[in-house]
């Protein structure tokens, strides 16, 4: 009840993350909460709140005409209990090297408060104040949900789980992830450092190739040199059967010579028919016999008679001294 007014304006601001939103402006609820406010003579009342309802609250009362102004301001913190955490344990880590393990919820109201556990026991805030974990080193962040173990110990190998609790509803519990502290692997390492070691031997070997062959290098090759040009050849005809022999350069043998007249008249005969078309046939011809003829044209051929003679109207007319050619009116003579 707004005591001291009479008419009074009402406005109702919330503030979270230095952010303000009007919830009530003019005794009426703004229109993001009419849904789930109400407004009253007495103040605001929330149906139903979630999370993101926690934050400050401030109400500004004044006169219509501005005589008297009051405020006032209230903290809303919506109980929500937490959820199942989240947890991420690594499976495997090297003792003497700085391990994190993290846990972490999002729907408790207030914000809950985390506790580690190993192998179902709870780790203390402090280890030297147990026995049992004396020989650990970490430190526990209940508010971040953080277990940091620097340096890992071989004794932290087990099951850890995390535990989330805000005083609403019950406490939540994870399920539990085992982690595993080993040693240094050494001969991992001595092997990598070996397959280093070849790898960059291969590879020398390969860029000392490829310069010994030449792949790097930017010169043009030298060019090739040109080939002499070969001499002209001289054209030869091939012979044929009549085509004519050009003689022989005479011999000093005195047996060549005597030999030669009967050679001639043996080895220098035609064959038969061999430019004719006949059926060949070796026979003598005498020194400084003419060439074998050349083939007829078809005209001449058909003017021919078997027996190898001119056709009549093919020879030549001839005529006697005193007689007379038709039509011409010459006597004597060769008419061609």
């Amino acid at each position: 009840m707004y005591s001291g007014f009479q008419n009074p304006n009402v406005v109702w601001k919330f503030g979270q993350g230095g952010n303000s939103v009007l919830v009530c402006y003019d005794n009426k609820i703004t229109a993001p909460y009419e849904q789930r406010v109400t407004f009253s003579p007495s103040g605001i009342t929330f149906k139903s709140v979630t999370r993101k309802d926690n934050g400050t609250y401030m109400c500004m009362v004044n006169d219509p005409g501005g005589a008297s102004y009051a405020e006032a301001t209230i903290y809303l913190t919506v109980l929500v209990p937490p959820s199942k955490p989240r947890i991420s344990v690594p499976s495997s880590a090297t003792i003497g090297h700085r391990v994190v393990l993290t846990c972490s919820e999002d729907e408790g109201s207030p914000p809950p408060e985390y506790h580690w556990l190993r192998d179902g026991v709870p780790l203390p805030p402090n280890p030297k104040s147990s026995r049992a974990f004396s020989n650990s080193s970490y430190t526990i962040n209940l508010y971040t949900g953080e277990l940091i173990f620097d340096p890992l110990s071989a004794s932290d190998s087990g099951e850890y789980s995390c535990r989330a609790q805000n005083g609403v509803g019950q406490a939540q519990q994870s399920d539990a992830v085992r982690m595993k502290a080993s040693e240094v692997n050494v001969g991992g390492i001595v092997a990598a450092v070996i397959v280093s070691l070849i790898l960059l031997g291969l590879l020398a070997f390969a860029v000392w190739f490829a310069y010994s062959r030449g792949y790097f290098n930017s010169e043009d090759p030298p060019p090739t040199p040109a080939r002499p040009p070969l001499p002209p050849q001289i054209p030869r005809f091939p012979s044929t059967p009549c085509s004519p022999r050009l003689p022989r350069a005479p011999s000093r043998n005195p047996a060549a010579i005597l030999m030669l007249p009967f050679s001639s008249l043996l080895f220098q005969g035609q064959r038969r028919g061999e430019c004719t078309g006949e059926q060949p046939e070796w026979k003598p011809r005498a020194r400084g016999a003419l060439p074998c003829p050349r083939k007829p044209s078809a005209p001449q051929r058909e003017q021919r008679k078997p027996g190898g003679r001119r056709s009549p109207t093919a020879q030549r007319s001839v005529t006697r001294p005193g007689e007379e050619v038709e039509g011409r009116g010459i006597r004597g003579g060769v008419v061609p």
